[in-house]
């Protein structure tokens, strides 16, 4: 790297629970992420149709639709986008593995693993750029 800094990544954390979305807001803020919330699996298909982002952190379960679900319908808007699924659910989260390429985190969120996981994807997208 040549000392330059990047354009911050643009993350949607997407989660009904306030204080969930808040909290990582916070730190991926810190990180030097550029954070957009959504409470909301329509909230967030609004947020994405507005902005472009590089990675959505999704709930699996939203209070009006599913955080997978969800994550297809971002790809489809921007083809890009890498997404991180964020659920409490072992079973459904195996079977829903099989069916895409996200990556998928579980509850309670192991912050330096989740740092970790995009940081990664950081490193793909200059890689890219």
């Amino acid at each position: 790297m040549n000392g330059e800094k990047n354009t911050a990544l643009k993350i949607l954390i997407t989660d009904d629970n306030t204080s969930v979305r808040d909290s990582l807001a916070d730190i991926l803020s810190d990180e030097g992420f550029e954070v957009s919330q959504a409470k909301s699996f329509s909230e967030g298909i609004a947020q994405a149709n507005e902005n472009n982002f590089d990675i959505a952190l999704i709930d699996l379960k939203l209070p009006d639709g599913d955080g997978a679900e969800l994550g297809q319908e971002l790809v489809k808007i921007n083809p890009g986008i890498s997404v991180i699924i964020i659920t409490g659910y072992v079973d459904t989260a195996e079977n829903e593995h099989k069916k895409s390429d996200f990556i998928y985190i579980f509850k309670p969120i192991d912050i330096p693993y989740l740092l970790k996981t995009l940081k990664n994807i950081r490193g793909k997208s200059e890689e890219g750029s």
